[in-house]
């Protein structure tokens, strides 16, 4: 873990990671972090998709890592981790939600296309 309280994005990008697999949007999230601070991506040691075993590595060794905030809070609480950046803001990537063309939608599609609206409208994003 994590012995420091704040770091550069350039130290951050010197150190060994535990990041999930490339291609999924967790890593793409972490990558443009790097990007958009003008630092090179880390090397990254382990690939995992899993926040648990993530949580698990980088309290066992001295690889960083990335959480959602409440399990890197609950883990900071709990001693077993040190938060080095605790509020990274990031937009979530555009998605579209698609179907087959002339097809009906199941009633829990249409369902999920509501929730999602919803959610997306609450949180103040584009639809």
């Amino acid at each position: 873990a994590a012995k420091r309280q704040s770091m550069s994005w350039q130290q951050l990008s010197e150190c060994r990671w535990t990041l999930p697999q490339k291609g999924t949007p967790s890593r793409e999230m972490a990558d443009e972090l790097f990007t958009k601070n003008r630092a090179m991506r880390p090397f990254v040691a382990v690939e995992s998709s899993s926040f648990e075993k993530i949580r698990y590595l980088v309290s066992g060794s001295d690889l960083l890592g990335i959480l959602p905030r409440t399990l890197a809070l609950k883990s900071q609480k709990n001693k077993e981790l040190a938060v080095i950046l605790p509020n990274l803001s990031v937009k979530p990537a555009p998605i579209s939600l698609i179907a087959i063309k002339n097809r009906p939608l199941t009633p829990l599609i249409e369902r999920f296309i509501n929730v999602t609206s919803k959610a997306a409208k609450d949180l103040k994003l584009a639809i």
